[in-house]
């Protein structure tokens, strides 16, 4: 009995880990920055630098990452999560997800920056780098 419990607990800990990391409203729209969070160095290194920030409110981190840093599209997830709003791939041109996804990727390349160099600093801080080097 206790071997099937831990079993069970193991698979299910395995499959909501794959479920959380992509998925939601961003679901395959940014493939670049999705094939980045798949690998452990960018997911430590993503939450290092957020570290303060809940992302439990999200479906998914790649959510979590696309809304916190264009912060404009929260109330956009929080509509789809309650089956009132569109996904991201209804809405977005295919050039602005091409966008969007080359500064997802920017976006985890400087929180695997941080993280090898262990310096902290606030999300908005981090928020404001992203974009900066954006435009």
């Amino acid at each position: 009995m206790h071997m099937r419990m831990s079993m069970s607990c193991e698979l299910r800990q395995t499959l909501r880990f794959h479920l959380v990391l992509l998925g939601g409203m961003t679901e395959t729209i940014f493939p670049e920055a999705e094939s980045m969070l798949q690998e452990r160095e960018y997911q430590r290194a993503l939450r290092f630098v957020a570290s303060r920030k809940a992302m439990d409110r999200y479906f998914s981190v790649m959510d979590f990452l696309f809304c916190e840093i264009f912060t404009q599209y929260r109330p956009g997830a929080l509509a789809f999560y309650q089956g009132e709003g569109p996904r991201l791939l209804d809405v977005l041109s295919e050039s602005q997800r091409a966008w969007f996804d080359r500064v997802l990727v920017r976006a985890l390349a400087l929180a695997h920056r941080r993280f090898a160099e262990q310096r902290e600093a606030t999300w908005e801080s981090f928020r404001w780098s992203v974009l900066k080097a954006a435009v």
